[in-house]
């Protein structure tokens, strides 16, 4: 063993792994962040987006001026980024709640719900786990099974497309 670590660290050497050379942050952060590789990233996010199933021709929004939206981030950090998207688009109603949905929460976004024409629903915070329902709590599902009863769901899932199982209905 004593030879082969010394054969390690003579290549080491060689090499000058042991040259310490930092990079100023400023630098990284401008090199990561420059337009062709912002380009890049946004390529891949669409790549990686999966239309599953869009029966009522839904996708993409067609935003009229007669139509009522709210939008319901479930398991996201208050004002993310899809909810800011989405009002963007419109004028939504938007709601933030969490994955466990106090049951006060819940029955006054139903009550509310049937009142506007769709509700677009983005799931967060999941994991990778199917032992663990990939993140999706029963009280989550069992709230957008109901939504789904009572007006037009549009369902955006940000984690695993296997997560799709608990949505078959």
């Amino acid at each position: 063993i004593e030879v082969s670590v010394k054969k390690i660290l003579a290549a080491k050497y060689k090499y000058k792994a042991f040259d310490r050379k930092f990079l100023n942050a400023s630098v990284v952060s401008a090199f990561v962040n420059r337009p062709e590789a912002l380009a890049i990233k946004s390529k891949l996010i669409e790549a990686g987006i999966t239309l599953v199933n869009d029966e009522f021709d839904q996708l993409p929004l067609r935003i009229k001026a007669d139509n009522t939206w709210m939008g319901i981030s479930i398991g996201s950090s208050p004002k993310n980024v899809f909810l800011s998207r989405l009002e963007s688009y419109a004028d939504f109603c938007t709601y933030n709640i969490t994955k466990d949905i106090p049951a006060v929460d819940r029955d006054q976004i139903l009550n509310q719900a049937c009142d506007y024409d769709y509700v677009v629903v983005g799931l967060h915070d999941m994991t990778r786990l199917g032992s663990q329902n990939f993140g999706i709590t029963n009280e989550s599902l069992s709230f957008i099974e109901e939504l789904n009863k009572s007006t037009n769901v549009i369902l955006c899932i940000f984690g695993s497309p296997y997560s799709l199982k608990n949505f078959e209905k």
